[in-house]
C-alpha cells in the first residue's frame, strides 16, 4: 500500500491503480484497498468504476 499511496500523491493513477489491485488480490477484503481503487477512477473522471470499488469497499 505503501507504493501504491506514494504513486496517488505523485499523480500517477495507472501505478496507483495496479499497485492496489495487487494488494486487493492477496487480501480480497482489504477495504482500503478497494476503496483506493475508487478514488483512482473517481480522479481519472471513470465514475461508474469508481462507485463500483466504493461499493465492493
Amino acid at each position: 500500500m505503501n507504493d501504491a499511496n506514494r504513486y496517488m500523491d505523485e499523480i500517477d493513477y495507472a501505478n496507483a491503480f495496479e499497485s492496489y489491485r495487487i494488494v486487493l488480490e492477496k487480501f480480497p477484503m482489504f477495504a482500503e484497498a478497494a476503496y483506493s481503487m475508487g478514488l483512482v477512477k473517481n480522479r481519472e473522471k471513470i465514475l461508474n468504476e469508481a462507485v463500483q470499488y466504493f461499493k465492493k469497499a
